[in-house]
């Protein structure tokens, strides 16, 4: 269940670019990286995290929810 929005706290407002350096050769945006250090896993190549504060410069991890991209079909 996802939490109600007065029981979200404040956000934690990246003011930072749009990409972070994790290492030499690991590029990531701010949301993910943090949401997977608090987490403590590595979220997979087609999860994307959705705001659920919707301010979009959150990065706070209870505000973040993991949604799976669906794959787009051609015809």
């Amino acid at each position: 269940m996802a939490p109600r929005e007065d029981d979200l706290g404040e956000c934690w407002l990246w003011q930072g670019g749009d990409t972070f350096r994790v290492s030499v050769d690991l590029v990531t945006t701010p949301r993910r990286y943090i949401y997977e250090y608090s987490m403590g896993e590595e979220l997979p190549a087609n999860v994307v995290l959705f705001t659920f504060c919707r301010v979009g410069s959150c990065c706070r991890p209870g505000h973040l929810r993991p949604v799976e991209i669906a794959k787009k079909r051609f015809t």
